[in-house]
């Protein structure tokens, strides 16, 4: 982490009772209704990974960096829009696995690509491509994506 300038900050663990989707909906249409239209955009799916955002902003108000696994694409695309939403100059940091790759491969092709898997101790974070939709929404909102050795 030092290695990105960021400074690893240690907070008490927090169990949350996740609250159903309807009594959130207002919080989540006023980041994630990037339309105008009164729905979220795309898939709830992508606004519900975004609550993670939320709660860490709330719990760490000073909080200028958010690292975030990418695997799929959904979290970091939900965590990209709420942190861009409610903090513009906050760093937005995907991680991957320099095993799969995915994210930077469709940052360089400027399109999700398929990447050839390769054994990885996060196999949940080793689809084939990264997903088109959440692409599309974390591509201009991610600052930064590194890539982690496995051992």
């Amino acid at each position: 982490m030092k290695r990105l300038g960021l400074t690893p900050v240690s907070i008490a663990a927090t169990l949350f009772v996740v609250t159903p989707l309807q009594a959130r909906r207002s919080d989540l249409l006023a980041l994630f209704d990037l339309n105008g239209d009164g729905k979220l955009e795309g898939d709830e799916r992508v606004a519900i990974q975004g609550t993670l955002a939320l709660e860490l902003i709330k719990q760490v108000p000073d909080l200028d960096s958010m690292l975030c696994p990418i695997g799929g694409g959904l979290l970091i695309a939900g965590v990209s829009i709420a942190v861009k939403a409610l903090k513009p100059k906050n760093k937005v940091i995907g991680v991957e696995r320099a095993h799969t790759g995915n994210f930077a491969a469709a940052l360089r092709a400027g399109k999700p690509v398929i990447v050839k898997r390769r054994a990885t101790l996060a196999d949940g974070l080793a689809p084939l491509i990264v997903a088109p939709a959440s692409f599309a929404l974390a591509r201009t909102r991610v600052d930064q994506a590194v890539s982690v050795a496995e051992p």
